[in-house]
């Protein structure tokens, strides 16, 4: 597999992004990009300059990590952002609507605004991929239709035989099923050619 941090980005409307450097990545010429080499760490770092050799050092290989590892961090983040926003969501729907709708129905456009959501920010700010937006939604669509119609299934089982609230019962799947969608969305829905 290809490191892909390296790779220019797009914005939206085919309009470059901004060549700046991002929190985990090193600006051009930045030497924290790679492993650090000597004991007294990056020249001119300030950090390697105050906390002294063997600290420098340490925070050049740290931040070579967090270059290496830029998409595996910002999806745990990013990850948290939409998990966040889609149990908003649902909760809000259903505490909206609880008393007309049942709960699997809330499920349904709560799942489409998060959807579009989840989308936008795994596409621009984790894997950053170019062009293909038709193609990439479709396959989001298979990551993600799975996902709903087990949420389907699930929160009103779990609703008829767990003493649990629906808002527990959807902040444990969101949970769960966070952790299993990153390799459906690397390696299917964000896949590079």
């Amino acid at each position: 597999m290809t490191d892909r941090s390296a790779e220019p980005a797009e914005g939206g409307l085919g309009d470059p992004v901004l060549e700046l450097p991002g929190p985990f990545e090193a600006a051009p010429g930045d030497s924290a990009a790679e492993p650090a080499g000597s004991a007294e760490g990056t020249p001119g770092d300030p950090v390697a300059e105050q906390a002294g050799p063997a600290e420098g050092a340490r925070h050049g290989s740290l931040r070579a990590l967090l270059v290496r590892r830029r998409e595996q961090i910002l999806f745990v983040i990013v990850g948290a952002w939409n998990t966040a926003f889609g149990y908003g969501v649902f909760a809000l729907f259903y505490w909206l609507l609880q008393e007309s709708v049942p709960a699997t129905l809330i499920l349904l456009p709560s799942y489409a605004v998060a959807f579009v959501n989840n989308f936008l920010c795994y596409k621009y700010i984790v894997f950053r991929t170019q062009g293909g937006q038709v193609g990439e939604v479709l396959r989001f669509m298979v990551v993600y239709i799975p996902v709903l119609a087990a949420n389907l299934i699930v929160l009103p089982l779990a609703l008829r035989t767990l003493p649990l609230s629906a808002y527990v019962i959807q902040a444990g799947y969101i949970l769960v099923v966070a952790v299993l969608s990153y390799l459906g969305l690397k390696l299917f829905a964000f896949r590079r050619s």
